[in-house]
């Protein structure tokens, strides 16, 4: 793989370079260039093919960028080297997913926070509703959780049918008690009808049921 991604890496940029080929087929190079690079986690290859002018914002057919790749695989030094040069932090992939996500899925705040502070929609949502902070509450993920929330996160907001963060997090009493003090709508309900409560009393998790109450 490794082999494969460097005869890719070097004959995009000895074609720019060296002129050869034409422009729309050395941009289509060093884009597929650049995407495998990203999602083998090539950090070395990544810089040399942006500083051979691949663009920083290429996309799969189905819309992952590079910068995705590199919050998915949870490389810190790539999200870093592409935020810096210049990745647009709220690229969606056709579903709607950005690299926040990628990064809130897998509770690793510092990617969280750094893709923040470059400018990530914390609000941003899947065609079907789903936030980076609903992603994170799946898994529990407390110091994402929070951490989206502090930085203005909806803490209410739901997917299509209805899913909050807070039903999503029945069996974590603290943290459900930490939701509702930030204001967390404890009385939100599914398109069924379900809410947090009945879910927790459900599940006999009788220190949630008691603070929900």
């Amino acid at each position: 793989m490794k082999n494969l991604l460097a005869v890719v890496v070097l004959l995009a940029v000895v074609l720019l370079v060296n002129g050869c080929g034409d422009a729309v087929r050395d941009e289509a190079l060093l884009r597929e260039a650049l995407l495998r690079a990203a999602k083998a986690g090539g950090a070395e290859s990544v810089a040399r093919l942006l500083r051979a002018g691949a663009d920083v914002d290429a996309k799969t057919d189905d819309g992952k960028t590079a910068l995705m790749y590199a919050a998915e695989r949870g490389r810190s030094d790539l999200v870093k080297m592409l935020v810096e040069a210049g990745a647009d932090e709220d690229a969606e992939r056709e579903d709607g997913t950005t690299a926040l996500m990628y990064a809130a899925e897998r509770g690793r705040s510092d990617l969280v926070k750094m893709l923040m502070e470059a400018g990530a929609d914390e609000d941003a949502e899947r065609e079907d509703g789903t936030t980076p902070l609903i992603l994170a509450a799946e898994k529990a993920y407390a110091s994402t959780v929070k951490m989206l929330v502090e930085a203005g996160a909806d803490e209410d907001a739901e997917r299509e049918d209805g899913t909050t963060a807070l039903m999503l997090l029945v069996e974590d009493t603290e943290l459900v008690e930490w939701l509702l003090d930030e204001g967390a709508d404890v009385n939100a309900e599914r398109e069924d009808g379900t809410t947090a409560l009945m879910l927790a009393a459900g599940k006999r998790y009788a220190s949630t049921v008691a603070s929900l109450l």
